[in-house]
């Protein structure tokens, strides 16, 4: 139960790093990561019932397979949101700030004496 808890918390931390740096909203990166993990596991768990229904009775396979499987489909999932993301150029490194007013630093009165005047 540990080791699913610190698996999760390593997904979620995984997905959060990279919908910051591709400028994603991270609740829906890291539940579709976690999701993706689930996923992955049951399908593994479906196609090797399917082809040996005796190597689910192996604890040491199933787990292996299962940890494999569900990072499988974690990355698969990363890599699709890292795609999109990249395609439509949503990236914090491309972005350009079009609202950036730094060049122009004025203070409050200046602002209010403006606001004023209008």
């Amino acid at each position: 139960m540990i080791l699913l808890v610190l698996v999760l918390i390593g997904i979620g931390a995984l997905m959060n790093s990279s919908a910051q740096k591709y400028n994603g909203t991270p609740w829906i990166w890291i539940i579709s990561g976690i999701g993706a993990y689930f996923v992955g596991q049951l399908v593994a768990g479906f196609i090797i019932g399917l082809i040996d229904p005796y190597l689910l009775e192996d604890i040491v396979v199933l787990l292996i397979v299962g940890l494999l499987s569900g990072f499988g489909g974690v990355f698969l999932v990363r890599y699709l949101f890292i795609s999109y993301a990249k395609k439509n150029n949503k990236s914090v490194e491309n972005s350009i700030d079009i609202l950036d007013d730094s060049s122009e630093l004025r203070s409050d009165d200046d602002v209010f004496e403006d606001l004023i005047e209008e």
